[in-house]
């Protein structure tokens, strides 16, 4: 886990799950992590240079986008070149 400890406890977050999220022209900030608050509400944790932030579902859904789109394109040109 390389989120840091401290900033979970100071928040009252429980660490639910770490997961990838890969983003264009940025791989140094690709952990993101779904927390519970003391509520039972969750909540996304990433790192912004590599200090911890709250993030938002808005933020992975325009990455997930980005992976579609890129994908997409991707999977274009693999036609291309399967079809010669």
């Amino acid at each position: 886990m390389s989120i840091e400890k401290n900033f979970l406890q100071q928040n009252h977050l429980t660490l639910i799950k770490s997961f990838t999220v890969l983003w264009k022209g940025w791989d140094y900030d690709s952990e993101w992590y779904l927390t519970e608050n003391g509520n039972g509400d969750k909540i996304l944790v990433t790192t912004d240079h590599g200090l911890p932030c709250i993030g938002s579902p808005e933020e992975l859904k325009e990455r997930i986008e980005y992976y579609k789109e890129i994908t997409k394109i991707s999977e274009e040109i693999l036609k291309e070149l399967e079809s010669k």
